[in-house]
């Protein structure tokens, strides 16, 4: 019985110790309510209050397209929350590119992160996108520790076409270390409670 409880009690513990790695988000312009094909749509303006999107810990992931003429940049607004990390950004260039209809031309593409807090905001990441490439291609940045706040995310471009002159498509995604939460605590007490009764039972013996 002692030894049960002492197992339990482990993977209470272990369990309120491992840090949050949900499934995140997944969001697609083409088919999220009220983005007709297009983040900027969830700006303000035009909409009265713009749509943040409250990264969850895991992976959260953002499919577009943007190129010109007629999408020069898409711009989402990310917030962290008090217990979250953002500790990567990777970018998928070129989703719907390929060897038959690859980037065609390609100027200056870049996804720009800065925090949307700050009057004169200086970006926290600059990730150039760049090449012509018949598929999709990732662009990683560096290892990041960035904390609760609210951030831009712009991909943005001077010229960007794939050969048939459509738009060039990508996928962001986040990676999001989330601490545990509240329950988390919780089941660190109970774990920490099993295991005081374990010992007091074996001293008893």
């Amino acid at each position: 019985m002692n030894k049960s409880l002492a197992v339990l009690a482990g993977a209470l513990l272990a369990l309120a110790a491992t840090p949050s790695a949900g499934l995140g988000l997944a969001v697609d312009e083409a088919t999220y309510p009220g983005a007709n094909g297009d983040y900027n749509n969830l700006l303000s303006p035009p909409l009265p209050q713009a749509v943040v999107f409250d990264l969850q810990g895991g992976t959260n992931t953002f499919a577009g397209t943007f190129g010109t003429p007629g999408d020069g940049g898409d711009t989402i607004l990310i917030a962290l929350g008090p217990l979250a990390t953002l500790t990567a950004v990777r970018v998928t260039f070129a989703t719907n590119a390929g060897p038959l209809n690859p980037v065609a031309i390609n100027q200056v593409s870049e996804l720009v992160l800065d925090s949307a807090s700050s009057s004169n905001p200086t970006p926290l990441l600059d990730l150039a996108l760049t090449g012509k490439p018949d598929g999709p291609v990732v662009f990683s940045s560096a290892p990041l520790a960035l904390g609760a706040d609210l951030y831009n995310v712009t991909l943005r471009t001077q010229v960007l076409a794939l050969n048939d002159n459509a738009h060039v498509g990508y996928q962001v995604a986040f990676d999001v270390t989330a601490i545990p939460e509240p329950s988390g605590y919780a089941l660190l007490l109970v774990g920490g409670a099993v295991l005081v009764l374990v010992r007091r039972r074996r001293t008893a013996a």
